[in-house]
C-alpha cells in the first residue's frame, strides 16, 4: 500500500526559500498556501548572492527583474586584515558555470520572489503559525486555528507542511 499523493502543501515562511518552493510546487500543479508574518525591515547593507543562485533565478523567471535593482558582482574580495586580502573573479574559479552574481537589497529580493509565487497561484496568509507536537511521537502538526486557515485556503487539509521560516 503506497502513500497518498501530495496535492496540498502549506509552507511556513515567505522568504526566498518558501517563495521559490511555492512557485515550483504550483508549476507542478499542487495547491500551495504560504504563511507569512508581514513585512520584514529592509536590511541596509543588502545581501550578497553567490553564482550558484543564478540558475535558480533564471528557472524562476526573475533574474532580469533582480538584475534591474541589484549590483552586478563579477567576483569577490575577502579582507582578513588591513594588509591581507584575497580577491578573485567567479569566471576564474574551477568549474564555474555562472561568472557573476548580484548584491541585492534584501527587501526587494524577498518581494520579487513572493510576488512570483503569488503570480504562479500560491495563496498568501499573513498569519503567525501555531504548531503543536503530535502526542507520543516526534512529529508536529498545525494547531487548530492554523489548521483551519490552511484547510480553508487549500480546499482541504494540507498533505505536507514545509518549515521555510529560516
Amino acid at each position: 500500500m503506497g502513500r497518498a499523493p501530495i496535492r496540498r502543501v502549506a509552507i511556513i515562511g515567505g522568504g526566498p526559500t518558501g517563495s521559490a518552493l511555492a512557485t515550483w510546487l504550483r508549476r507542478a500543479g499542487l495547491d500551495v498556501v504560504l504563511f507569512t508574518r508581514g513585512k520584514r525591515p529592509p536590511i541596509i547593507i543588502g545581501e550578497s548572492l553567490v553564482p550558484a543562485v543564478i540558475p535558480f533565478l533564471r528557472d524562476l523567471g526573475v533574474e532580469d527583474e533582480v538584475a534591474k535593482y541589484s549590483m552586478y558582482k563579477p567576483g569577490a574580495t575577502f579582507v582578513f586584515h588591513p594588509i591581507a586580502e584575497l580577491s578573485f573573479r567567479f569566471a576564474e574559479s574551477r568549474g564555474a558555470r555562472t561568472p557573476y552574481a548580484y548584491n541585492v537589497p534584501r527587501d526587494r529580493f524577498d518581494q520579487t520572489l513572493l510576488d512570483n509565487a503569488l503570480r504562479a497561484g500560491a495563496t498568501r496568509l499573513e498569519h503567525s503559525v501555531q504548531l503543536e507536537r503530535v502526542p507520543d511521537s516526534d512529529r508536529i502538526r498545525f494547531g487548530p486555528e492554523t489548521q483551519a486557515l490552511a484547510t480553508q485556503a487549500l480546499g482541504g487539509p494540507p498533505d505536507f507542511i514545509v518549515d521555510a521560516s529560516g
